[in-house]
């Protein structure tokens, strides 16, 4: 299997370990090393969209909504999603990739021993 072959295939961490994952990663930083953001007001930034062209920034990030999550939402495109989604966007890498990638950033060791059916190819990832 190549690692081409991972972006279809959802990881079989447990659900709530990738939560917690998204959950540690400190989105408006991750996206600030894609798109320059402006604050507007204690729980929001805004800029203009990484996925398409446009005049006036129409981005936002939303640091902390009434649910407690923190996610980004472009009223041009419709692009919508967390820190895994926006990596995987905006990187065009899969979802495993972005995992490992996110994991590394905020120092949560993947829990590797989930993958053992796929025992070869973790080595690629280690």
């Amino acid at each position: 299997m190549s690692a081409s072959d991972w972006k279809d295939i959802s990881p079989p961490f447990s659900p709530r370990w990738v939560d917690r994952l998204i959950y540690e990663v400190d989105l408006e930083n991750l996206i600030r090393e894609y798109v320059v953001l402006e604050r507007n007001g204690p729980r929001m930034s805004v800029g203009k969209c990484p996925f398409h062209n446009e005049k006036t920034p129409s981005f936002t990030v939303v640091l902390k909504s009434s649910r407690g999550q923190t996610f980004y939402h472009c009223f041009g495109c419709g692009a919508h999603g967390n820190a895994l989604i926006f990596l995987q966007e905006v990187e065009h890498v899969n979802n495993m990739e972005a995992i490992i990638f996110l994991a590394k950033r905020v120092n949560m060791q993947v829990p590797w021993q989930q993958l053992k059916r796929f025992k070869k190819e973790i080595k690629k990832w280690e």
